[in-house]
C-alpha cells in the first residue's frame, strides 16, 4: 500500500498514554472499477425555495450538471441513473453510461427538472429501491444511491417508522438532508440499515457541491477498501462505537488524505491494516515521536461529546471545553471551537438530531466536508471573501445549457479550498488605555482573535467548517473545486 505511517505519544505529560496512528496516503490513480450511482431527487413545491442566490433546485441542478462535467473530464467510469419525486416518481435519466457523446443530452433532461406538487415520501423510496435491484445495475460491483430531500412526507405513506421500516439495508445510499425542513429522524434510521450508508445535512444550500465532490472522489480514489485496523499489545478508538477496542473499521483508504488516529500501545505493539479479505500490511518497529498532542487530545474529547451527546445532557462539558480550547489562542482551534458551539447551541433542540449526527458522521467517516455553523444563532454573520461569493449566484434554465467554463476568473471556488478565509465577524476592534476591551472585559479573557472565551458569546466563523481538514491531495481539491463551482 502507497502510505507513510508514523506512532506519536503525547510529548505533554498524561495519565493515559494517549497516542496517534497516522496514515498519510500517497496520490494514485483512478480506481478503474465501473461504477454505478443513482440519484433520487425530491423536486416537490418546496425545492423553488432558497435564497437570494437561487432556489435550492437549481443549487441541485447546478451540482448535478457539475458531476457530470467531472465524469466527463477525467474520465471517470460511471454510468448514472437520475430520478425525481413529489406527488409521484418519474425517471429523468435511466441508467447511462456518462460521455462527451451523451453529456449535452443529459444536461438538457436535467435542467427540465421543476419543483411542484407534493413529497411521496414511501413511493419515492420503493421506486428508487426498485431500480437499484434491477438487472441494469446488478451488473456494478460498485453502486451507490444518493437520496436528497427537503422536507417531510406530505402524501401516501407519512409514519416515520413505517417509512423506515420500507428502507433496504441491501444498497449503500447517502441520504441527504437539504435544509432544516426534512425530516432527519427517517434519513438517520436509513443511514443505520447499512453500515456504508451515511446521513448528511447541508444547511447552506451552496455547499452541497462540497459535499458531492469529496464523496465523488471518494468513490473513484480508493485504494484500500473496507479497511480494519488491527492492534497487537495495545488498543485503538472505535469512532463508530465510541470506545477504546483491539480493531476497528476505518472504511475506505482515500488516495491523498491523511488519517490520524487515537491509540494507546506499549512499546511492543504491531498494527495490521487489512481489506476485510486478506493482510495488506503490518507496521511494527518503526521509530515512535514524542510530540506536543495537545490539539489532538482536544479533537479526541470533542469527538466524544458529541457522541455522547445522544446520551446525556453535555452542555456544562461542552462549556467547559470550550473555554479550555480557546484559552489555547490558536486560531487553528477554530474548527473544534464552532463544533462545540454547535452542540451547545443545538443539543436538545428540534434541529440538534441535524447538526448533531451530521457531525458524528464527518467524524466516523474522517470525512473533510462538515455542516457549517450558519442559522443557529441570529449573531451569526458570514462574510464573503471571494468575488464570486459577493455575486449573485446566475443559474439556468432549459434555454441555456452551461459549458465547461475556460475563464479562471469565472470560477466560484470555496473560500477554504482556494485558501482565503471568512473575516471572523467577532473581531477585536479596539481596546481601552489599560487593555480592556471597550464593554471592561480583559484582553485576558479572549483568544487570539478577540473572541470572548464563553461560549456563550461567541459568534462562529460560519465557513470555517465547510471543510474541516484542507490537507487534501491536488487530485481532492480540483474534483471539490470543480464540483462546486457556480455559474
Amino acid at each position: 500500500m502507497s502510505a507513510i505511517y508514523s506512532i506519536q505519544t503525547n510529548s505533554i505529560e498524561s495519565a493515559d498514554d494517549f497516542g496517534i496512528f497516522q496514515i498519510k496516503m500517497n496520490e494514485a490513480p483512478m480506481n478503474k472499477t465501473p461504477i454505478a450511482i443513482h440519484f433520487t431527487i425530491d423536486s416537490s413545491a418546496s425545492m423553488e425555495e432558497g435564497t437570494y442566490k437561487g432556489s435550492k433546485m437549481n443549487f441541485v441542478l447546478n451540482t448535478m450538471s457539475n458531476i457530470l462535467h467531472v465524469i466527463v473530464a477525467r474520465e471517470m467510469p460511471i454510468s448514472v441513473q437520475i430520478d425525481q419525486f413529489n406527488n409521484n416518481y418519474s425517471s429523468v435519466i435511466p441508467l447511462t453510461a456518462v460521455s462527451k457523446e451523451n453529456i449535452s443530452e443529459l444536461f438538457e433532461k436535467i435542467v427540465k427538472i421543476r419543483p411542484d406538487g407534493s413529497t411521496n415520501m414511501a413511493k419515492a423510496i420503493q421506486e428508487s429501491q426498485k431500480a437499484m435491484s434491477s438487472a441494469e445495475f446488478s451488473g456494478f460491483v460498485k453502486k451507490y444511491h444518493f437520496f436528497l430531500t427537503d422536507g417531510e412526507a406530505t402524501i401516501g405513506e407519512t409514519n416515520i417508522d413505517k417509512l423506515a421500516e420500507m428502507i433496504s439495508p441491501d444498497f449503500i445510499t447517502m441520504f441527504i438532508g437539504y435544509g432544516i425542513d426534512h425530516n432527519a429522524q427517517l434519513l438517520i434510521s436509513g443511514a443505520k440499515k447499512n453500515p456504508k450508508s451515511s446521513y448528511h445535512f447541508v444547511n447552506d444550500f451552496e455547499t452541497i457541491g462540497v459535499l458531492c465532490g469529496e464523496l465523488l472522489h471518494g468513490f473513484c480514489y480508493p485504494v484500500v477498501f473496507d479497511a480494519t485496523i488491527t492492534v497487537q499489545n495495545g488498543v485503538i478508538y472505535d469512532a463508530f462505537t465510541n470506545t477504546w477496542q483491539p480493531c476497528t473499521n476505518i472504511g475506505d483508504l482515500v488516495e491523498g488524505k491523511t488519517y490520524r488516529i487515537p491509540v494507546r500501545i506499549s512499546d511492543d505493539f504491531e498494527i495490521t491494516i487489512s481489506d476485510g479479505r486478506q493482510f495488506i500490511e503490518s507496521v511494527k518497529g518503526i521509530a515512535i515521536d514524542s510530540v506536543d498532542l495537545t490539539r489532538d487530545v482536544f479533537q479526541f474529547q470533542v469527538d466524544k461529546l458529541f457522541f455522547e451527546s445522544t446520551e446525556r445532557d453535555v452542555k456544562a462539558d461542552a462549556k467547559e471545553l470550550f473555554s479550555k480550547i480557546a484559552i489555547q489562542r490558536d486560531n487553528s482551534y477554530k474548527c473544534m471551537m464552532d463544533d462545540l458551539y454547535t452542540l451547545y447551541r443545538t443539543v436538545g433542540t428540534d434541529v440538534g438530531n441535524m447538526y448533531i449526527h451530521s457531525r458524528i458522521g464527518t467524524t466516523v467517516r474522517r470525512q473533510h466536508y462538515r455542516t457549517n455553523s450558519s442559522g443557529i444563532s441570529a449573531n451569526n454573520t458570514q462574510v464573503a471573501t471571494s468575488i464570486g461569493r459577493q455575486n449573485s449566484c446566475t443559474m439556468y434554465d432549459e434555454r441555456t445549457i452551461p459549458e465547461w467554463p475556460t475563464d479562471a476568473e469565472s470560477v466560484l471556488i470555496n473560500p477554504l479550498i482556494d485558501g482565503t478565509t471568512a473575516m471572523a465577524a467577532d473581531t477585536l476592534y479596539g481596546t481601552s488605555l489599560d487593555g480592556t476591551l471597550l464593554d471592561g472585559t480583559s484582553l485576558d479573557d479572549t483568544s487570539l482573535d478577540g473572541t470572548l472565551l464563553d461560549i456563550d458569546n461567541y459568534v462562529p466563523d460560519c465557513d470555517s467548517t465547510q471543510i474541516a481538514n484542507c490537507e487534501m491531495s491536488n487530485t481532492m481539491s480540483s474534483i471539490i473545486r470543480d464540483v462546486s463551482q457556480k455559474y
